[in-house]
């Protein structure tokens, strides 16, 4: 079994209408490939490419591992 993980930081502002910055977020997350795909309809142990067309368009669901808020110094 392969599980592919990767970590994601990303950060957003909200802005005044004048472009002043109110407030600032960052956060970053741990994610990785379930063997599943987001349709049940096709098994996950398939070695073809998969019949059903959300799968071809989404191919396999991802799991949140962790989860945290940043301060400005991890960034």
């Amino acid at each position: 079994m392969r599980w592919d993980a990767v970590r994601v930081r990303t950060y957003g502002d909200a802005r005044s209408p004048d472009g002043k910055v109110l407030a600032r977020a960052r956060c970053e997350a741990t994610v990785r490939r379930a063997r599943d795909f987001v349709d049940p309809a096709d098994q996950p142990d398939i070695t073809t490419q998969p019949v059903s067309q959300t799968n071809l368009t989404h191919g396999r669901k991802f799991e949140i591992i962790s989860f945290r808020w940043l301060n400005a110094s991890e960034v």
